[in-house]
């Protein structure tokens, strides 16, 4: 009798700085359940991602592959299932492979899953393709901006579409498993949240735990150098 399969978990948190948990060493932030998650397991402390932008990250993390070898640059050429996943090596082996929650992929491709379950695909399948034009009116630090909406105006305490998302990714993740807790055939479940991608809105409980006034400022809060842009769209200071 050959040896059994185990199954696999994979939880994707968005926009989610390594350095910001518990476990991995910080003085402030609270991350209880990934800490006893990592003390169950491996914390890999020098493991980087391919890239910082959403889409290209997500084709790496799906194919295995840097963004110069599939051509996923950026947040306009989305993952299509073209470069074999290994989603697809999964499936093709017998093994049930399901996501639930956001993908960021180009959508209506065959990625390699045997079910999707609430996936977020680019819009229309198309991504921020204005964002490539050189001088367009949308960038960061003026307050008319669609970023400015994102990272300071839409920011504070509260409740977002994101949340409310992210709620039903954990409810349908818990069904899912249980639905699951009986079966023989190998599975492998990706649960993907868009938190903490911003807007950056928590409800009061959670902001308590942080004083502002305790919490340290980075390296440019100043606005010097080129972090001048960036800080003065988030604390108002930036002339309109």
């Amino acid at each position: 009798m050959g040896k059994q399969r185990k199954n696999l978990i994979i939880f994707l948190s968005d926009n989610h700085a390594g350095g910001l948990m518990g476990c991995a060493g910080h003085p402030i932030v609270k991350t209880p359940n990934l800490d006893g998650l990592a003390s169950r397991g491996t914390l890999f402390r020098k493991a980087y991602t391919t890239s910082p932008i959403c889409c290209p990250a997500r084709a790496s993390l799906a194919t295995g592959r840097y963004p110069h070898e599939t051509g996923y640059w950026d947040n306009v050429l989305a993952y299509d299932g073209k470069t074999p996943s290994w989603m697809h090596r999964a499936r093709d082996a017998g093994v049930t492979v399901a996501s639930i929650g956001k993908l960021h992929y180009r959508g209506g491709d065959d990625y390699g899953f045997t079910q999707e379950i609430l996936p977020m695909h680019l819009y229309g399948g198309k991504g921020a393709i204005r964002n490539l034009l050189r001088g367009y009116d949308d960038e960061p630090g003026k307050k008319d901006s669609a970023w400015y909406d994102m990272y300071a105006l839409s920011s504070g305490v509260g409740d977002t579409k994101y949340q409310d998302y992210d709620r039903k990714i954990t409810a349908a993740a818990k069904a899912w498993l249980e639905e699951m807790a009986g079966s023989r055939k190998p599975w492998i479940l990706l649960v993907s949240w868009v938190s903490p991608h911003p807007p950056f809105t928590v409800p009061q409980r959670l902001l308590d735990r942080y004083p502002y006034q305790h919490m340290p400022l980075p390296v440019g809060w100043r606005g010097e150098g080129w972090a001048a842009g960036g800080v003065g769209m988030l604390s108002g200071r930036q002339a309109g």
